[in-house]
């Protein structure tokens, strides 16, 4: 929340002077309100909690978008609450109090749900007459339920909300927790905003925090860059989001119209990932989202020169312009150094790739792309239970074989990231018919060839990667060293990284 305003005044009286600061603030910014009604006679109470000097002169209330009226029916207005008199369904909803001091103007939201219940032993004393004016009182809600409905003044609509959960950490040595995203539907009967125009029915809305929050119509689509199955990216320009008055390129994620809550959770807490994991040069940074009001859009930081893959096999042609070897390792060097970066938060990636990697100016790369992405809690592991496609030609063998995942399994895929760089977006393991006999060629040591004209101290490094037992292999913080070492123009370091004597044999037909 935005601090509030502080404005000191003096004044004069009587040759004293005294200060007094002017200020205005919220107690809260949002709650929701469970209340189950027991009785008839019971009432419901929204506080709307300020603190500020002066007092608000006036605070205005709105029920679902639409302004609520002083003489509202069955409805009472305080000075700093709202009192529903008579509660019931049609009372359920999104309520917002909005005050102003002359110093600042803030709001509130409360989202209302209440629950009835008739209790059984209350049944058993109800005369005829009262059984009679009960029948007669629900026909009269039907009656003026569907009036409400024929005049289009009230509408029903189903609303998905999701909401995200950090767990709390319980040490510093845990230092990076997945958050959960969770999706409630919810039904409610919403007020038309005007004769003609009804309101926006948003199958979802997004408790997720304005911090983050850009203006949607500051936003300007542009052309696709990519589809997946279930979402887009979409160039953008984003007004005023670094600078006031400049223009920035940015690359915006949605979702396609077919999509499941599946996805939507998914994107979510790529997003959530994203806030969590900060900014690092060589990992792509969020730089704001669009939750209200419309679809979903996660922005991001927008990379000229596309996917690191479709890059580097556009440099095959000779009508471009070479990459040298020592751009190349460049490349590999500050994609260790992202992922030091997200291994030591216990992040595991488990889709590294060059299709994954993104060029920004000056070929500067940017690991992207958390979909998959998992923390570890207290453990430094992830076991895939589900079903779904993986990316099995990047995949070390205990992911193959047990669907485990560690940081020493992204180091693997690290090593065939490696190769993808040194061969110019070639396609690993091109052969591969399915995992089981995948993994039986790993077990026999075949690996990828030497690329050509590909340093040994780089083969070396890859080969360090793909050590069949995870504890052999390096950590990114060694694997970054090595790249220091190597721009240096040292040795590499022969007992940190022994070379293998791995059978390289690529198959003609078939693994």
């Amino acid at each position: 929340m935005a601090q509030p305003q502080l404005t000191t005044e003096h004044f004069i009286t009587d040759a004293r002077e005294t200060e007094t600061t002017l200020f205005l603030t919220r107690k809260y910014s949002y709650r929701e309100y469970t209340v189950h009604i027991e009785n008839k006679t019971q009432t419901v109470i929204l506080p709307c909690d300020f603190d500020g000097s002066p007092k608000p002169a006036e605070i205005e209330w709105a029920f679902n978008g639409n302004t609520l009226k002083k003489d509202a029916y069955g409805i009472r207005r305080e000075n700093v609450s709202l009192e529903i008199l008579i509660p019931s369904v049609y009372h359920n909803g999104e309520y917002k109090c909005h005050a102003c001091n002359g110093v600042e103007c803030v709001y509130s939201t409360i989202v209302l749900q209440l629950t009835f219940q008739i209790e059984a032993n209350s049944m058993k004393n109800i005369s005829v007459e009262e059984g009679l004016g009960a029948v007669f009182d629900s026909l009269v809600s039907v009656v003026v339920y569907r009036r409400m409905r024929l005049n289009k003044k009230y509408y029903e609509r189903l609303v998905k909300i999701v909401t995200v959960r950090n767990e709390s950490s319980y040490n510093d040595y845990v230092g990076f927790q997945v958050p959960i995203v969770s999706i409630e539907t919810r039904r409610l009967l919403t007020a038309v905003r005007t004769r003609n125009e009804p309101a926006a029915v948003l199958e979802y809305e997004y408790d997720v925090g304005l911090e983050w929050e850009f203006p949607r119509e500051k936003l300007t689509l542009a052309n696709q860059l990519g589809a997946g199955a279930f979402g887009n990216v979409v160039l953008a320009v984003a007004e005023g989001l670094l600078f006031e008055g400049v223009d920035t390129p940015v690359a915006v994620k949605m979702l396609k119209d077919e999509h499941t809550d599946d996805d939507v959770k998914d994107l979510v807490c790529e997003m959530e990932i994203m806030k969590k994991i900060g900014n690092h040069p060589n990992v792509v940074s969020l730089l704001g989202s669009c939750t209200r009001n419309g679809p979903l859009f996660v922005i991001v930081e927008y990379a000229v020169h596309g996917n690191l893959k479709s890059f580097l096999q556009d440099h095959r042609s000779e009508s471009t312009t070479t990459l040298t070897t020592n751009q190349l390792v460049s490349f590999a060097s500050q994609i260790a150094s992202g992922m030091q970066h997200l291994s030591s938060m216990k992040l595991i990636h488990r889709d590294l790739a060059a299709r994954n990697i993104l060029v920004s100016e000056g070929f500067v790369m940017k690991i992207a792309d958390f979909g998959l992405a998992r923390d570890v809690h207290n453990q430094e592991y992830y076991r895939k239970m589900t079903s779904g496609k993986l990316p099995m030609r990047w995949m070390a063998p205990e992911s193959l074989e047990e669907r485990f995942f560690n940081t020493k399994s992204d180091v693997w895929s690290f090593g065939v990231l490696q190769w993808e760089i040194m061969t110019l977006g070639r396609d690993p393991h091109p052969f591969v018919a399915d995992w089981q006999s995948f993994l039986e060629y790993l077990k026999q040591g075949h690996r990828l060839e030497q690329p050509t004209n590909c340093p040994d101290e780089i083969y070396q490094l890859m080969e360090a990667c793909w050590e069949f037992n995870p504890e052999n292999r390096p950590t990114f913080e060694q694997i970054s060293a090595v790249f220091e070492n190597i721009r240096l123009g040292n040795t590499l370091d022969v007992e940190l990284m022994p070379r293998l004597n791995y059978a390289i044999i690529m198959p003609a037909t078939s693994v």
